[in-house]
């Protein structure tokens, strides 16, 4: 037993916060890097995982330009990552690097109320957002078809239930809370997370769009290995596994266009459609700071926190159809662009990108480290700095204003779990006051 538990008794309830206390204690070094320098380690990995590989195999003459753009974001983010994780240190605040980001949850706040309900709360918002995303789609939202001009959504209800997709991230956020804090096994949260999974790909096999489970497997498997759930050879072993299954999945998945009514290109293979070093190392054909009328930081708070009804006559958010439409001379039906790096590139050059995840280091601290715990409604956050602006597939400004928008929905759920602790509390003062009057 664990110093967290060693007074306990050998009960199911006590083994399950001795596990919790195992993944409290037990970070290794990749977590830890991560830790210190999220948008530099994950913007790294991206080009390690989804550029660099392919580039190197297929021997693609761009690899070194590419290799130059990546340079400056990752080291625009390090840097800066560095001089904040140096200041943490010098006002003896939790060091990142050290120390574990949940390590004060061994304090061992009342975990068998207020866990459970976190539990509870997390397992109905990520089945809500799963189940939603599901219904709202078989009513044409985010349809492949739909999206081309080949269909029109069936009713008003679907646009509606957009808003709840994302408690899917939050939901799961929730659930890892959870088990932190002992309200359930290791087994448990991975089985519900496997059911998520599960609905995820019914979704996307639903819209014919494969970059949904994607942004959802990335988002798990960092916010996993961030708090030390998982191990990095357990990350090998799986991304091992949706390789083996990518080609079968990638004709499924041109199966289901062709039967919407959507052209599906055959030259094109399975192993052609993840030659990610391709798409990106086309930024090099054009100059950079492209003026294709792409957002500006001004227009974000417009985007992000107006609704549409308040602002009817604003153009709509598509940075990638206007790529497709001004530089690549096609439709502004389709969408093209150049993953998050070379995309920032092309549209506000060097400065622009190396301000850009300059940016993104300080608001990682911002949400994470600042500070010397790790609440419920940071991790919530750091989970949707994890899916938008970390996104390996999710290009600037929309990045910005997913962020945004995704938080501001979350302000319903964050109000439920606040009641939560707010009871919690009071709980806790109630049984020390009865606690005083037996003594």
């Amino acid at each position: 037993m664990t110093q967290l538990t060693k007074d306990l008794p050998e009960t199911s309830e006590s083994k399950q916060i001795d596990e919790c206390s195992v993944v409290l204690t037990s970070s290794g070094v990749v977590s830890r890097i991560l830790r210190t320098c999220p948008v530099a380690f994950i913007t790294s990995v991206s080009y390690l995982a989804v550029i660099f590989p392919m580039g190197f195999i297929f021997h693609n003459p761009e690899l070194p330009f590419l290799t130059s753009l990546y340079g400056m974001a990752v080291g625009a983010a390090f840097v800066v990552e560095m001089v904040l994780w140096v200041w943490t240190r010098s006002y003896d605040h939790a060091s990142p690097g050290k120390k574990n980001v949940v390590q004060f949850l061994q304090q061992k706040e009342n975990k068998k109320y207020s866990a459970r309900l976190y539990y509870d709360i997390g397992l109905a918002t990520m089945l809500s957002g799963s189940l939603t995303a599901m219904i709202a789609a078989t009513m044409g939202v985010g349809r492949i078809d739909v999206q081309i001009g080949e269909a029109s959504v069936t009713s008003p209800i679907g646009n509606w239930l957009v808003m709840f997709r994302p408690y899917i991230y939050s939901g799961t956020v929730l659930l890892v809370w959870a088990f932190l804090q002992g309200a359930c096994t290791k087994r448990r949260l991975f089985f519900w997370i496997g059911v998520a999974i599960g609905l995820r790909l019914v979704y996307v096999l639903q819209i014919g769009v494969t970059v949904q489970i994607w942004r959802y497997l990335l988002f798990l498997v960092f916010l996993l290995v961030y708090i030390g759930i998982i191990r990095i050879r357990t990350v090998i072993i799986c991304l091992l596994i949706v390789l083996i299954a990518w080609p079968t999945f990638y004709s499924l998945r041109n199966q289901i266009r062709e039967a919407s009514g959507v052209r599906v290109l055959q030259s094109q293979s399975a192993v052609d459609r993840i030659r990610f070093d391709l798409q990106a190392g086309r930024a090099a054909d054009f100059s950079p700071g492209q003026d294709i009328g792409q957002l500006t930081i001004l227009d974000i708070p417009r985007y992000a926190v107006i609704p549409r009804v308040l602002d009817p006559d604003r153009p709509i958010l598509g940075t990638a159809r206007l790529i497709n439409y001004y530089l690549f001379g096609g439709t502004d039906t389709s969408a093209s662009s150049f993953l998050p790096v070379a995309t920032t590139w092309v549209l506000y050059g060097s400065k622009g990108l190396i301000l850009l995840y300059s940016g993104w280091a300080v608001l990682g601290w911002v949400i994470i480290h600042n500070g010397k715990q790790v609440t419920i409604t940071r991790l919530v956050l750091f989970g949707f700095f994890l899916f938008n602006p970390m996104g390996w597939f999710t290009i600037y400004p929309e990045s910005a204003v997913g962020f945004i928008q995704n938080c501001i929905a979350q302000v319903p759920l964050m109000l439920l779990v606040f009641s939560v602790q707010s009871i919690n509390r009071k709980g806790k003062a109630k049984q020390g006051l009865e606690e005083q009057k037996t003594f």
